[in-house]
């Protein structure tokens, strides 16, 4: 009789448990999607940006190293740094211009993207260092 009297050994999850955890994961993710997602879209951007400043960095270095005077326009530069979005518009006063010594005649970089800060880049005469000039409010 005692094995009458013996409960089954229960192992595993019922049913009711195994939804209850799916439901709490599904309103995890999303409410963690849309967070990624914007920090996905920073990351990308800080990676081009960074492409961009350092490809501006080099640029006195090629114009030494080819021992010629350089000059660079806004298109120039978009081709020479690939990861740039389509939506994101360069504009320079004027060209960026290197000696044949490395030395750089300075300039500003404006960056905008459609909903997102715009950034004026100053370059530095002489010594083409990249400073971050001013950010402007967002979409202006």
């Amino acid at each position: 009789m005692q094995n009458a009297d013996r409960k089954p050994d229960l192992q595993g999850f019922t049913l009711l448990e195994l939804l209850v955890v799916l439901a709490i994961v599904a309103m995890s993710v999303g409410l963690a999607a849309p967070a990624m997602s914007r920090w996905i879209e920073r990351s990308e951007a800080r990676a081009w940006r960074s492409d961009l400043a350092n490809h501006i960095r080099n640029l006195p270095l090629q114009a030494y190293g080819e021992a010629r005077d350089l000059s660079v326009d806004a298109t120039g530069l978009r081709q020479a740094v690939p990861g740039i979005p389509d939506s994101v518009e360069l504009k320079l006063v004027v060209p960026l211009t290197y000696s044949s010594r490395g030395a750089a005649r300075g300039g500003e970089l404006l960056i905008r993207q459609q909903g997102h800060d715009s950034v004026n880049w100053s370059i530095e005469p002489g010594t083409g260092e990249v400073r971050l000039r001013t950010a402007k409010g967002q979409g202006s």
